[in-house]
């Protein structure tokens, strides 16, 4: 079921940490490149130095893989592009603050050695960290900006302005105030009838009532026909 505790842990648990994890992994292993080709190698020999690097490459293609399910399983409700979908779609924007810092770190070293002309491979060897959150956010970065391209190319319906505020007084309708505030953009309180005299709702045609609306506070009672009542919240009426 669509619920808050599978979101809360789709988002930041499936496709948060899936994601981090790939990251890390990621960055670690550019880093042991990286020492190997221009810094001081942690063993004589290639398999020395690289001993720990297929353990850490598994856990960078196991949190790729956790990234790419739990997206897939957002993306089955991509057409409606709710706001699961966008916070899903913009936490690549993290590593936009992660290269900020990461060049600050960068050129904060570089520079250092630069003024004490104490310039040479181990600045390079002082940078890995940076470096590699650079790149690697680099890679995210683009991945986002593909993301923002498509996403300016879907065209988005029009949306009818509908009320301020709408308080729906009838029979039971699990979802339906819900329902009413994504097609609207409106806020909305469902308030069952306890004598259970109401007739049920049609949600076509309360939606085109509101629609008549739009701006308003609204009293809707059910019935064959919908009863609207604009309040005055300003004025406590």
């Amino acid at each position: 079921p669509r619920t808050t505790a599978r979101l809360v842990y789709v988002l930041p648990i499936g496709v948060g940490g899936g994601l981090l994890t790939a990251l890390i992994c990621a960055s670690l292993l550019l880093w042991q490149v990286l020492v190997w080709l221009v810094g001081d190698p942690f063993g004589a020999s290639a398999g020395a130095h690289f001993a720990d690097s297929p353990r850490t490459f598994a856990f960078a293609v196991v949190g790729l893989l956790l990234w790419w399910y739990h997206r897939a399983v957002l993306g089955q409700t991509r057409r409606n592009r709710t706001e699961v979908r966008r916070v899903y779609e913009y936490l690549f924007g993290i590593a936009g603050v992660a290269a900020v810092v990461a060049l600050i770190v960068a050129m904060f070293v570089l520079l250092e050695d630069v003024v004490e002309s104490t310039i040479s491979t181990e600045t390079l060897r002082s940078m890995r960290y940076a470096v590699g959150v650079l790149v690697t956010a680099a890679g995210v970065s683009g991945y986002h900006y593909t993301v923002f391209r498509e996403d300016r190319k879907v065209a988005v319906p029009d949306r009818h302005a509908g009320p301020r505020s709408v308080i729906l007084v009838g029979a039971p309708a699990p979802g339906l105030d819900q329902a009413i505030s994504r097609a609207t953009g409106t806020r909305v309180e469902l308030l069952h009838r306890a004598d259970g005299a109401a007739p049920d709702w049609s949600q076509e045609s309360l939606l085109a009532t509101l629609r008549e609306y739009p701006g308003a506070d609204l009293l809707v009672v059910a019935g064959n026909l919908p009863d609207v009542v604009v309040l005055d919240r300003e004025h406590g009426h």
